[in-house]
């Protein structure tokens, strides 16, 4: 069976109404899907940009100043005005050796001569003053200037003839009650503890005019005060120094940490800047200037053989002697020159600053217990010998 296929006539109007409704809905469709993707992407943009860490590329020669923690600025002026707000409390237990005089002499009075003391221990009688370094060697007694401009004459009751200071008696009886009251009571702080980069006040005659005072910073707490018979820690700042500056250093905590001095033998400490024996080490010296207990004398000068010093030259850790006073009691018992002390007993003894410790808790009046048994290293034919050299200190002159 044969099976037609009868083509239908074609609609035209009817073709194009199609054609027509089809483009409208294509665009339609397609408007509708461009605003869609537009929303979806511009959601998704904010959505990235709230959870995705800020990543900040810092060039090398951009400033950056707000990555710095601003707080470390406003610690440091604020320890600074701390430091300069105890200024009115220390300068009431500041004093001025104006005039001082002996039995022989008078020096004359004027600003660049004026040193520096400080009350530093009082009671219902007495009065104690530490001087600082080399004020009032070899003087009796000494008129003292207090912050109200009461005068009145101390006596010296010891000097250190290591360490150059002194400490001053004076009876309360000469002072009235408001003065002796007025005065603060100054603490020792820990020298030790003192990094550099601390913040300490400079007070006292600074800049060759009685009173001033300027805040600085630590700039050294390496270095030693070679001295007779051992060493002592000093404390470098970067405060400016005249030649006529002596005065003390005190921490942020408002404690006294250092006696300024010139008279330091550190051959690395910047003589332009102010340099400070720390306290810590002074602890027995200003308690037997106090009593006027005699000081032990051996008669040696010392560097202390570090670890680098050691590796660098090759020589055992210890304390050098690098000078012995003739007919003193070190030269008496047999120490030379070049010797490395590296004990006493049985206690191992390596710096110089060990060895003033230890001479400072001698008692002069315990008979064969004032006895130091040094051990010694001696090179002999390019090696070292242990010896065993007994030292008895005399009272120091």
């Amino acid at each position: 069976m044969q099976i037609k296929i009868k083509r239908k006539p074609i609609n035209k109007k009817k073709l194009l109404r199609g054609i027509y409704i089809a483009a409208l809905m294509g665009l339609v469709f397609g408007t509708v899907s461009a605003l869609s993707f537009a929303f979806l992407f511009n959601g998704l943009g904010k959505y990235m940009s709230a959870t995705t860490p800020t990543v900040i590329i810092q060039q090398e020669a951009e400033e950056t100043q707000e990555i710095v923690p601003v707080s470390k600025d406003v610690n440091s002026s604020r320890l600074k005005r701390e430091l300069y707000s105890i200024k009115s409390m220390v300068e009431k237990a500041l004093v001025r050796f104006d005039i001082a005089k002996t039995e022989s002499y008078v020096i004359a009075k004027g600003e660049s001569n004026v040193k520096m003391g400080i009350v530093f221990s009082k009671n219902s009688k007495i009065i104690y003053i530490l001087s600082t370094p080399d004020s009032l060697r070899g003087k009796v007694f000494v008129d003292v200037t207090f912050h109200d401009g009461t005068t009145v004459e101390g006596r010296v009751i010891e000097t250190d003839y290591i360490s150059g200071l002194s400490v001053v008696r004076i009876d309360t009886s000469s002072i009235n009650q408001s003065l002796y009251d007025s005065i603060p009571d100054i603490e020792f702080g820990n020298s030790n503890k003192i990094v550099a980069g601390d913040m300490v006040l400079a007070i006292g005659n600074i800049n060759g005019t009685a009173i001033s005072s300027i805040v600085g910073n630590v700039a050294n707490v390496n270095e030693t005060f070679s001295c007779l018979d051992g060493e002592l820690a000093m404390i470098g700042t970067d405060i400016p120094s005249q030649s006529t500056t002596n005065g003390f250093l005190f921490n942020g905590s408002g404690l006294l940490c250092g006696i300024i001095s010139h008279g330091n033998d550190s051959t690395k400490a910047d003589v332009n800047m102010i340099n400070a024996i720390g306290c810590s080490d002074l602890t027995a010296t200003i308690y037997k200037l106090s009593e006027g207990i005699p000081f032990p004398y051996i008669g040696i000068r010392t560097r202390t053989i570090n670890y680098m010093t050691s590796e660098i030259y090759g020589i055992p850790l210890g304390i050098f002697v690098s000078e012995v006073e003739m007919d003193s009691p070190a030269f008496e018992a047999g120490l030379r020159v070049g010797d490395i002390i590296v004990a006493s007993g049985d206690d191992s003894l390596l710096t110089g600053r060990g060895l003033h410790t230890l001479l400072m808790g001698i008692n002069l009046d315990k008979g064969s217990e004032r006895i130091i048994r040094f051990r010694v290293l001696r090179g002999m034919d390019g090696a070292y010998e242990a010896r065993i050299i007994p030292v008895d200190p005399e009272e120091r002159n």
